[in-house]
Order: C-alpha cells, then structure tokens, then sequence
C-alpha cells in the first residue's frame, strides 16, 4: 500500500546508485529500522484480522497448474556463482534483483547449465558485459550466443 512507503531519508543523494548502507548504529539507520518493524507488524495485524476458515482464499491466489521447470534451482544457483553474484552488465550485487537468465530459452529446449546463463537484472541489449565468470567452462558458450542472436534479435 502506498501508507507503507518510507520516506526518503534525508541524507540520500539523487546519484546513489547502488551500495548505500545503512547501520542500526545509528539514529537514522535505528530509525528507518523501526518503521520497516512497524509496517511489518501493522500488515501481519491486518492480515490475522483476516483469516478465518471462509477468508483463506483471501490469502492466495485462485489454484493454478504450474508446471516447474526442473533444475531451475540448481540453474540460479550454478549462475550466481559464476558471476560472483554480481549482474554480468552492471555489476550489481543486491541478490533480490538478480535473476539467472537463459541465453537460449529453456520453453526453446536451452539446458539449463552455466554457459547458457548470464546474470542479470534488466534488459540490456548491446551493452558491454563487465562481469564474467573466471572458469573458462563457465563463461557464456559461442553456440547458445549465437542462437540467441538467429533467433531472438530477428530485424
């Protein structure tokens, strides 16, 4: 909910990118600590108020056929590492954002191994990889690059 925003703190600079900490040491850092408790705590309340045996379905989602893609775990898992667990473009370390991506699909039978991976975090067409894993087996292989580039950067 938007009432669950905090407020920007007041030493937060426009041109921090990433790598901004902040230590509950502090009275900032205690303080913004504290909010994050409180809206925590204010939506486990609201969401208890709301459990009864009729309201479960409140909780989730309608039931859906999901059909898992086996080895995606160990997929993530294997390319994260690769990549120190740093985005391959940017250099970005916050985990949550990151994301295993197959350089041909798994729907287009890519396997689900390191060479057919790249960590990343957004769309980056045509940018310059930075990071890339230090194991020559590891590294993103020339025949799932050039698959990609046939088949999914069609003009």
């Amino acid at each position: 909910m938007i009432s669950d925003w905090i407020p920007v703190p007041e030493d937060w600079k426009p041109s921090i990118v990433q790598g901004k900490t902040y230590d509950t040491e502090t009275e900032l850092g205690q303080q913004l600590y504290s909010e994050v408790q409180s809206i925590i705590q204010r939506q486990f309340i609201a969401d208890s108020e709301l459990v009864t045996e009729d309201s479960e379905a409140k909780r989730y989602g309608s039931a859906q056929i999901v059909f898992p893609r086996i080895g995606q775990g160990a997929f993530k898992v294997m390319v994260t590492e690769a990549y120190h667990r740093r985005c391959a473009i940017t250099g970005e370390k916050t985990l949550p954002v990151l994301e295993a991506a197959h350089i041909k699909p798994y729907s287009q039978n890519g396997p689900n191994v390191t060479p057919n991976g790249l960590l990343l975090h957004y769309a980056y067409h045509g940018k310059k990889l930075i990071e890339m894993p230090q194991a020559q087996q590891e590294r993103p292989s020339t025949q799932f690059l050039l698959w990609h580039n046939e088949n999914v950067y069609l003009a």
